[in-house]
């Protein structure tokens, strides 16, 4: 792991910790579109191992984001 991505990780897990529950859905919800995004770019490379790879993760944030919804309170989207 080179600098730049352990500044970034180190970033990203501060930022989680000091998060409130909607900052944590905002980051949540750009991780899944920036994994998405990066997805693209890896099916136009014809990297199809990558792409499945940035989609499972996508899928796995996107739970993520459903665990935070609360029917009782909110009601149907």
């Amino acid at each position: 792991m080179n600098g730049l991505q352990a500044y970034q990780r180190v970033n990203t897990q501060t930022s989680i910790t000091d998060a409130d529950p909607h900052k944590l859905i905002h980051l949540l919800y750009s991780g899944a579109l920036e994994r998405i995004n990066m997805a693209k770019a890896r099916m136009q490379a014809k990297d199809y191992e990558g792409k499945g790879k940035l989609i499972s993760i996508a899928i796995e944030i996107i739970g993520g984001l459903r665990s935070f919804l609360d029917f009782e309170k909110g009601g149907d989207l």
